[in-house]
């Protein structure tokens, strides 16, 4: 009588086959290619993580923004645009939002014709120019 789990020349096929499935003793050579790709995403997953979180902190201000305008609390930024841009001169380069000493602003950063780059803070309340200045 044969133990249950010897092998016999009558367990080759058997074995190829359940290696074929596992690819155990295959090398065929199909991750190679795909090598160089792999270890570039492994080494570059790390360094995205700050840019997501940097997403995520960016969506729930816009949130939070977004809430503080249709509580009436802060105008939306077209109003603000169209009731300063007269008194803008020059292109308009960015805009941030922010809490300066608890009041909401706009920080409108502008290129002058001059080639200055002025920044405008602006109450989100009511859309007065609060102060100018020279960005340097």
């Amino acid at each position: 009588m044969t133990p249950p789990f010897s092998q016999s020349s009558d367990d080759k096929p058997l074995r190829r086959s359940v290696s074929d499935l596992s690819y155990c003793n295959r090398d065929d050579g199909t991750m190679k290619p795909y090598m160089p790709l792999l270890l570039l995403l492994a080494a570059i997953t790390p360094a995205l993580a700050p840019a997501y979180a940097d997403n995520d902190d960016d969506h729930r201000e816009r949130i939070r923004l977004d809430a503080a305008v249709e509580r009436g609390e802060i105008l939306h930024l077209s109003e603000i645009l169209e009731r300063v841009r007269p008194d803008i001169e020059g292109k308009i380069l960015e805009i941030e939002f922010e809490y300066s000493k608890g009041s909401p602003i706009y920080e409108i950063y502008v290129l002058s014709s001059d080639g200055r780059r002025l920044e405008y803070e602006i109450d989100a309340r009511t859309a007065e120019i609060l102060s100018l200045k020279d960005d340097d």
